[in-house]
């Protein structure tokens, strides 16, 4: 009798914290195709954010340590990777709270509240930066005062290369509306974005090449 008492309530708290866990989140907005959004996503889309924001992190931080110390300043990444997971756990903390991702372009790229935070203190920076880097950690706080370019020229060099990039991507995008397109090819665009040019063929030549040798 017992075991069926303490079965009927494992039953019963079970199934009350399925119903409080999934009650209905209406759609906050409609994609670019007219669909709803999909709110039970929302925490792989946070955990997403976070992975490339990880990724990103260290990745900067890698290029940054390298211009300003070559070969040394591959320390630099440690820090890159405590910035990176402050992001994945706001990032996964706004999963679990069923946030509603941002609809900005390259948001994983974006500082968060945590991560200003963390920047502005001391102790936590300098806290997170001894756990990520471990025994290098000096070599890190030396290299803040020893290096061979500042991070006002580094800041300047990526900042020019950024204006490059764009530059080349509009001339692309122009190249691009010039060309007519079909139907089908003005939808693959509007879905996919500039990744629908890299799998397109030339139209000048037929789809078997095996003509051309006649």
């Amino acid at each position: 009798m017992k075991q069926v008492n303490s079965s009927l309530v494992i039953f019963l708290f079970s199934y009350l914290m399925i119903c409080f866990y999934s009650y209905s989140i209406p759609p906050a907005y409609s994609g670019p195709l007219g669909n709803a959004e999909e709110p039970a996503l929302r925490p792989y889309k946070w955990f997403l954010r976070g992975i490339l924001a990880l990724g990103h992190q260290t990745k900067e931080k890698f290029i940054e340590g390298n211009m300003n110390t070559p070969i040394l300043g591959t320390i630099e990444t440690g820090r890159g990777i405590r910035r990176g997971s402050t992001e994945l756990l706001y990032s996964f903390w706004k999963g679990i709270l069923y946030a509603c991702p941002p609809q900005r372009t390259q948001f994983h790229k974006e500082e968060t509240e945590l991560t200003k935070r963390v920047e502005a203190d001391a102790v936590w920076k300098n806290v997170g930066d001894l756990l990520c880097t471990g025994p290098a950690y000096p070599v890190l706080i030396a290299l803040d005062h020893v290096y061979v370019e500042s991070d006002s020229k580094v800041k300047e060099r990526l900042q020019k290369a950024r204006e490059i990039q764009q530059s080349r991507r509009e001339s692309q995008s122009i190249r691009a509306q010039r060309m007519p397109l079909s139907e089908l090819e003005r939808a693959q665009r509007n879905y996919i974005g500039e990744r629908a040019e890299l799998g397109r063929k030339g139209k000048k030549y037929p789809k078997n090449l095996l003509k051309l040798a006649k």
